[in-house]
């Protein structure tokens, strides 16, 4: 799921995204304190360098996230579907969409199961900057694949999220991506590597129609 939080209390699920430009960014394998907060990185199955620099001013909550190559559309969509089916290495998914912030805010907490051919698919208006925005799991009942794609439906980084359930909130691994991403998908664990996912693939998604939507 994801959650989304300006300065207030967040809602305990899933995991976080945290933006901030506030602070700089801190080297990959360090831990940092930054208000407070400790967090760990952890590398990419990318060969991209990353850093992290933390400050609570805003957190988005997320699934875990697939890569996957979508039916491209000819035409953009007024209204978005529920259910967006996509093809993902020849292999058909059902994907929600969280496309604002109250869908960012639920995601797929509170769930105990994910269907190993469903997820949900996060979509942003604008590209996530980095350093400083990153997924961490948070009341997560079940692990999960999380895959960063920039704007064009590129992956870039695809991480392996395990629950951490005797891990405080505040020291719980934190996952970023190197470079900027537009779009998040959430699968269920071990599905990236079955479906041999590699940084750089091309996924074909209907851009034109998930930017529209997005809000």
């Amino acid at each position: 799921m994801a959650m989304w939080m300006m300065h207030q209390s967040v809602n305990l699920s899933r995991e976080f995204w945290m933006s901030s430009n506030d602070y700089q960014g801190i080297s990959a394998q360090v831990r940092v304190i930054v208000s407070g907060l400790k967090f760990e990185n952890v590398m990419y199955r990318d060969h991209a360098p990353f850093f992290c620099g933390w400050a609570p001013s805003a957190v988005v909550i997320a699934l875990p996230f697939l890569v996957v190559s979508l039916a491209s559309c000819g035409t953009a969509l007024s209204t978005p579907p529920d259910v967006l089916t996509i093809t993902i290495n020849h292999n058909v998914f059902s994907l929600e969409l969280a496309l604002d912030d109250t869908s960012r805010r639920t995601g797929l907490s509170g769930r105990a199961h994910i269907d190993p051919y469903g997820g949900m698919l996060f979509v942003f208006d604008q590209p996530q900057s980095v350093p400083g925005n990153g997924f961490y799991m948070r009341g997560c009942l079940v692990p999960i694949d999380l895959i960063f794609l920039d704007s064009d439906g590129r992956i870039i980084a695809i991480h392996q999220m395990d629950l951490e359930p005797d891990v405080p909130d505040n020291q719980l691994r934190i996952y970023q991506s190197p470079w900027p991403y537009q779009y998040a998908i959430e699968l269920a664990a071990g599905m990236a590597d079955q479906l041999q996912l590699q940084p750089n693939q091309l996924i074909k998604l209907p851009i034109a129609d998930l930017k529209g939507w997005a809000r």
